[in-house]
């Protein structure tokens, strides 16, 4: 049986571009998160965009970003517990991140 297609390039001679910059797509939702963060009863929704970035890219610089946004969210909404929890994170799983825990002794200063 003779093929429809005429002769040339198979689809294996394609290289298709699949890398992920996941660097760009963490900024991505912190971005999302902060506008979510700060706009009167879109929290839920702040916290849901900061779960899928701690879900999809958990040693991301920028999901690190997140969680100290969550914490800021917690600490004005007065759940100071859950963000001394979101702090002990930020604390031992981003300890190498100098940035990270500039904020982390800044929100601590705050929570006390």
């Amino acid at each position: 049986v003779a093929s429809i297609l005429p002769e040339g390039p198979k689809e294996s001679d394609f290289l298709i571009e699949t890398t992920i910059d996941v660097n760009e797509l963490s900024k991505k939702y912190y971005l999302e998160a902060k506008i979510k963060c700060y706009q009167p009863n879109k929290e839920l929704d702040c916290m849901n965009i900061i779960e899928e970035a701690v879900t999809h890219f958990p040693e991301s610089n920028w999901t690190a970003e997140s969680l100290a946004l969550l914490t800021e969210l917690y600490y004005r909404t007065k759940r100071i517990g859950q963000a001394r929890d979101i702090l002990e994170i930020l604390k031992y799983d981003f300890k190498d991140d100098k940035s990270i825990q500039e904020k982390v002794a800044i929100i601590e200063r705050h929570l006390l």
